[in-house]
């Protein structure tokens, strides 16, 4: 790998044995230049590299999903039941609900933001459709 940078006005070809060499040249150059070289650095002697393939497990995000999906449902179905506390009337909706949250939370932090907004997704839409799978229409 090999590119020409600018160091104090002239033109040098940059090679890892250059680098090698006079490890100083990186103090002089440009941060483009500087980028080249950090790359030219790791790309140098790849089969030396031990490369291990990880494996990501996500053995937890399908009962994370289906439990988010059925606290999802579950409150909306107890959204038109009204329940008194002590005076106050409150949905039934309102003691399930929250729940959504925590599963949600363990999702994003665990699993990331990407498979987070997938989850609410495909609960949303079993939202939408689970009033016409129960005759709810």
């Amino acid at each position: 790998m090999e590119k020409y940078i600018d160091v104090n006005g002239q033109k040098i070809r940059l090679t890892q044995e250059l680098i090698d060499e006079n490890p100083d040249i990186l103090n002089k150059i440009d941060g483009k230049s500087a980028y080249f070289a950090g790359r030219a650095r790791g790309c140098y002697d790849l089969e030396k590299i031990n490369y291990t393939i990880r494996k990501q497990e996500y053995k937890y995000i399908l009962p994370l999903t289906v439990m988010l999906v059925m606290v999802m449902i579950t409150s909306n179905i107890l959204s038109s039941k009204l329940v008194s506390l002590n005076g106050f009337t409150i949905t039934g909706g309102m003691f399930v609900y929250p729940l959504s949250y925590i599963f949600d939370y363990i999702i994003t932090d665990v699993y990331g933001f990407q498979y987070a907004r997938r989850v609410v997704w495909s609960a949303f839409f079993s939202m939408v459709f689970s009033p016409f799978v129960s005759g709810w229409y």
